[in-house]
């Protein structure tokens, strides 16, 4: 039983991992956003409605990494 919550656990941790890689998208996306608006900023609404399609996809991959996470712990 013991063995079965320890690995349940490392499970979890590994399920959570990628949100690493989803918080450095998240800073790249914003950072290329603020670099392309000082290269040219008259593309305000088209490089800002991107990046925000940008984020909401690379949040939505962090959301199913935490639903994976969960459902390997209580399920």
């Amino acid at each position: 039983m013991v063995f079965l919550v320890g690995m349940k656990i490392i499970a979890m941790a590994i399920c959570l991992l990628p949100l690493t890689g989803c918080a450095l998208g998240i800073g790249l996306v914003f950072s290329g956003l603020l670099y392309g608006l000082t290269r040219n900023p008259s593309a305000y609404d088209t490089v800002f409605g991107l990046s925000l399609l940008g984020m909401s996809l690379i949040e939505m991959f962090a959301f199913i990494c935490l639903i994976a996470a969960f459902f390997v712990v209580y399920f």
